[in-house]
């Protein structure tokens, strides 16, 4: 995973050490009701040089806008959320621009990877910090993947999705349920 910060300077400490840690201690008070939202924050710019910006959906202003935007992994309950892990997500042309990725210093071995791919790669990171994995939580975006969904299952991972009327017969939410 891309992390801008790594363009920004080099890190002074291992962070996914702390952020482990961290994650691990807020699970702790969470617990046992909490679950994971799998979820998008975006960043609306005006230039065109921030790393990974690009015309593309905006949450935050609700519609298409240059932004950046970032993938996330949150521990939640009805009252409250918490960040555990989030990665940038660089649109395919910031992938294959090469001086646009020299000049912004994005490394090589980073390759294109849809959001769903990087939800995953988050899940997949905080359950390595020994998280105990949750009822997975995501709007459409997420939920009308098909692949992300059978990831989820192939990870044995109860989850829960919006997805899209016109992926299902009516039905708004798809529930994947372990039996005991």
């Amino acid at each position: 995973m891309f992390r801008a910060a790594a363009v920004c300077q080099p890190e002074p400490w291992p962070t996914k050490e702390v952020q482990a840690s961290l994650a691990r201690k807020v699970e702790r008070e969470f617990v046992p009701e909490a679950y994971w939202l799998v979820d998008e924050v975006s960043f609306p710019k005006q230039g065109k040089h921030s790393v990974g910006v690009a015309r593309q959906y905006c949450g935050a202003l609700g519609k298409t806008a240059n932004c950046q935007v970032a993938v996330t992994l949150d521990l939640g309950t009805e009252e409250s959320s918490t960040p555990l892990d989030w990665a940038l997500y660089l649109p395919e042309p910031w992938i294959k621009d090469s001086v646009r990725r020299k000049k912004a210093g994005i490394p090589e071995e980073i390759t294109f990877k849809t959001k769903t791919e990087l939800a995953l790669d988050l899940i997949d990171e905080v359950r390595g910090w020994g998280l105990q994995d949750r009822l997975i939580l995501s709007d459409s975006g997420y939920g009308d993947a098909y692949e992300f969904r059978h990831a989820l299952r192939s990870r044995e991972l109860d989850y829960v999705v919006q997805v899209s009327g016109d992926l299902t017969d009516g039905r708004k939410i798809l529930i994947r349920r372990s039996l005991p």
